[in-house]
């Protein structure tokens, strides 16, 4: 069985080890860059022997690449573990939220048209509970204040 490795052809014949090691990203040296800081020679030497044998590449594991909204969301090990692998782009965590509200489709559920229509016609208040964070992962500050159908 052949496989084809890389973007110019090269092929192996053989088994392919696909490795992603989680939260271990290709970065320049320096006080952020923990595989740098702990200097381990073993692994850096498999890198230095994959890349001279062409058989070593990056891949995107952050951003539009696995579905987020941009490339300055911090993303995380399940972004990674939804996406890698899937042969596209798809929309997930808050990204998959905005899109919906953006839609008018999170507010055309039943549950959503149940619960405020209920609080509505009782007059009362609707408590939202769950994540608050700016880091557009599982959720964002923004999708409980602001309605991207009225800008």
């Amino acid at each position: 069985m052949s496989f084809i490795l890389n973007k110019n052809g090269f092929k192996r014949d053989g088994p392919v080890v696909f490795v992603v090691i989680d939260g271990c990203g290709e970065a320049p040296a320096g006080k952020g860059n923990g595989v740098e800081l702990a200097d381990p020679k073993y692994y850096k030497g498999l890198i230095e022997s994959a890349k001279a044998k062409h058989l070593h590449t990056l891949i995107k594991a952050h951003g539009p690449a696995v579905g987020l909204p941009s490339n300055s969301d911090m993303g995380n090990s399940e972004v990674g573990h939804n996406a890698l692998g899937c042969g596209q782009i798809y929309s997930q965590g808050a990204k998959l939220v905005n899109e919906s509200l953006e839609t008018g489709e999170f507010f055309a559920t039943e549950k959503w048209a149940s619960t405020v229509g209920a609080a509505a016609k009782d007059g009362k208040a609707v408590h939202f509970f769950g994540l608050l964070s700016d880091g557009n992962v599982h959720s964002h500050i923004n999708q409980l204040f602001n309605d991207p159908r009225s800008s």
